[in-house]
């Protein structure tokens, strides 16, 4: 990945962070309570500091800190939804139920053996 490609990946979570602001409403119906708020101030204010190291890095051409401010905003920006209820932490898990009759089993079970033996020779 080059430079302008981070520079443009930094711009849409610049742009996303910005959608986070205080004094805009939420979707959702979300309800930010006054603790979540300051949270969120802080949170603006770290965002600010990244950004400025970020631009200090790319006009003194250290890509290193650069990338490492880009990796701070997505961080605040991800924290910031989760915050706002945008992101939910929710795990999902989907089962499948799968019915196989008892060649193919014994098919599968062969190949699963193999494999392991395989590996574990190696060993």
């Amino acid at each position: 990945m080059n430079l302008a490609e981070v520079t443009k990946r930094l711009q849409k979570f610049e742009y996303n962070f910005a959608q986070l602001r205080l004094d805009q409403p939420f979707t959702r119906e979300v309800q930010v309570h006054a603790e979540t708020s300051i949270w969120l101030a802080r949170l603006q204010g770290l965002a600010q500091d990244a950004h400025r190291i970020m631009q200090k890095a790319e006009a003194v051409g250290d890509d290193r800190t650069a990338l490492a401010a880009i990796g701070e905003l997505r961080r605040i920006v991800e924290l910031s939804a989760k915050l706002t209820g945008q992101l939910e932490e929710k795990s999902h898990m989907n089962i499948v139920h799968v019915e196989l009759n008892p060649e193919t089993a014994e098919r599968i079970a062969a190949t699963y053996l193999a494999r392991h033996r395989t590996v574990e020779a190696s060993e």
